[in-house]
């Protein structure tokens, strides 16, 4: 093969963004009972990279690729987070206000 042609390929490869990524993504229409359950929207995105390629899981992927606030959303993880590190013993753990007001 001729240069030529690797410069015309050259594009394709730089600016797709799938070349590189071997994930398949599956969609999981079976989630959608746990936001009937409770009458609410939502999405769910599991990514398992425990193997050699991640595996990619969804439900309602046209919501999960929309930007929305998140709220408090982030107390979620980050309350697992400090009862995993132990920093927290319990849900009745009371942790006193300082004083400070803050926006």
């Amino acid at each position: 093969m001729n240069i030529e042609f690797f410069i015309f390929l050259l594009p394709f490869v730089i600016f797709s963004p799938d070349v590189f990524t071997q994930e398949k993504i599956s969609e999981k229409p079976e989630c959608q009972a746990f936001f009937d359950k409770h009458q609410s929207t939502g999405t769910i995105l599991i990514v398992d990279g425990r193997g050699s390629t991640e595996k990619v899981s969804v439900y309602d992927s046209a919501r999960a690729n929309q930007r929305y606030s998140p709220a408090s959303t982030n107390k979620i993880p980050h309350t697992l987070f400090a009862l995993d590190a132990g920093i927290v013993k319990d849900a009745f753990q009371v942790f006193p206000w300082d004083g400070v007001k803050r926006e």
